[in-house]
Formats: structure tokens, C-alpha cells, sequence
């Protein structure tokens, strides 16, 4: 009977080593850079879920005059949000499949549904030679003679690597078997002024919608990682006007959507 518990135990603790050993050469593996298979979503594999921080806006806690009515920060922050919400339905007009979204919750962050983040912040100015070689987007200012342009907005893809171990070494602080996934998701920034000029001052309120949503369908395009047009009526043109051709911008993305998704 002792016999036996010796082997049974002698098998135990040789299973056991053999275990170590191979968990050691595992970690030796990683830490001479053994890669780990990587998979990789493609931007145009994804459904975005577009979220509004409100509360990076300066003028949340002010008010101002809309058409000859008082209305606080906050009102004219939603008005905001409704006019990206009706331009991300008329640009899934065009796809194949809805691929925009609100996002409905009251906040963003790490581990919730939103991946295209939209802040409010002032944004400055850029000379005129300079604007066609940056990833900003534009709105003409003139002062006498001299022409410059007011940076309205930035549209940038962000890139994410995710770990998920699908196996594990004996316990599970060894993995054996790891994916890493490489996830994209957008970071667009518009001018906090620019925009409340254009919800309070504006002479005309359909233009300014217009301009707002040219400004929306810019910074997705960027975010998409599309490139600015040399041609003045394509949406991705840097210098943001309300006369955009939304119509092919909307087929442009309806073909990235079907071949690269």
C-alpha cells in the first residue's frame, strides 16, 4: 500500500515539475519576443458609436440668444447632438448597412460602447500655405486683405490592442494560447467657439446646419483614415463649406464599407 502512494505520489510531483519546466519555457518564449497571433478589425469592419462630451465645451454654463429666445448651454449643446444624430442617419442612408450610431449613455470612457468621441475645445488658427498638409479642417476668415483660416475641427484614427488568453499553462497566471486584436476607433475634436457662432449667430440657421453636419462627415472621413481632396466640393476638401457634395461623399463610403469590410 505504501508502495503505491510513493509511485502515485512520485508521478504527482514529476507532473508537476514538467509543468514548471514547460511554464518556464513558455515566459522564456514571450520574453524573447515569441508573438502572440494577431487578428486585426478593420475600420471598416466596425459599427462606430458616436458620443457628444457636452461638458468639454466651454459655454455649457452659459446662455445666449437663439432667434430672439433665451436659451441656456445645455439647450444648445442637445441641438448639437440632434443635428450629428440626423447627419449620421443621412449618411447611413447611403451604406450598405447602418454603421453610425449615438452612443445613449451619459458618458464615455475605457469599457463602455462609445468609440468615436467627440470633444469641444478651441482649436486656434493656421496661415493660409499651411492648412493643405494637416489633418485639420477649415473655415475661411478675412481680415482687409489678408486671408486665414480658423481651424474648426481635428478627426484622427485611434488604434487598440485587446489581449484575450484562450488557453491557459496548469494555472492561470501562464497563458498558453493568447489572441491580440488590434481595434480601431475614432478621436474627432470640433472648435467650441466656431460651433457656438454657428448655433447663436448665424444669419442663416439651415447654412450653419449644413456646415456643422460638412464638419461631422469630414472628421469620420479622417477617422476612417481618408485623406483631405484637392477637389473644393469633395467633403474630405480641408476648408469646410455648406455646399459639400454629401451625396458622393456617401458612395465613397458605401464602396470602403463593402471592400475593405
Amino acid at each position: 500500500m505504501n508502495t503505491s502512494m510513493n509511485k502515485l505520489i512520485a508521478l504527482a510531483v514529476r507532473r508537476w515539475a514538467a509543468g514548471l519546466v514547460l511554464g518556464w519555457v513558455v515566459l522564456g518564449l514571450v520574453g524573447c519576443g515569441w508573438e502572440y497571433p494577431t487578428r486585426t478589425v478593420h475600420p471598416a469592419q466596425r459599427q462606430y458609436s458616436v458620443f457628444v462630451d457636452k461638458q468639454s465645451s466651454q459655454f455649457i454654463d452659459q446662455w445666449a440668444y437663439v432667434s430672439t429666445e433665451l436659451q441656456s448651454g445645455e439647450q444648445i449643446m442637445d441641438r448639437l447632438v440632434q443635428l450629428i444624430s440626423d447627419g449620421l442617419d443621412e449618411l447611413n442612408a447611403y451604406l450598405p448597412e447602418s454603421r453610425f450610431f449615438m452612443y445613449s449613455g451619459q458618458r464615455a470612457g475605457v469599457g463602455t460602447g462609445a468609440n468615436a468621441v467627440i470633444t469641444l475645445s478651441e482649436l486656434g488658427e493656421f496661415a493660409s500655405e499651411d492648412y493643405r498638409h494637416s489633418r485639420v479642417s477649415m473655415a475661411p476668415m478675412h481680415r482687409g486683405s489678408d486671408s486665414s483660416f480658423r481651424v474648426i475641427g481635428t478627426g484622427q484614427m485611434k488604434m487598440l490592442t485587446v489581449f484575450e488568453v484562450k488557453r491557459y499553462l496548469l494555472i492561470k497566471s501562464i497563458p498558453l494560447e493568447m489572441v491580440q486584436t488590434m481595434v480601431y476607433s475614432m478621436r474627432i475634436q470640433f472648435s467650441d467657439t466656431w460651433i457656438w457662432d454657428q448655433l447663436t449667430m448665424a444669419d442663416d440657421s439651415l447654412q450653419a446646419e449644413q456646415m456643422i453636419k460638412a464638419l461631422l462627415f469630414h472628421e469620420l472621413g479622417h477617422g476612417l483614415g481618408l485623406d483631405h481632396s484637392h477637389d473644393s466640393m469633395d467633403v474630405m476638401h480641408p476648408v469646410i463649406t455648406a455646399d459639400k457634395d454629401i451625396a458622393a461623399f456617401g458612395a465613397q463610403l458605401a464602396a470602403y464599407f463593402r471592400i475593405e469590410g
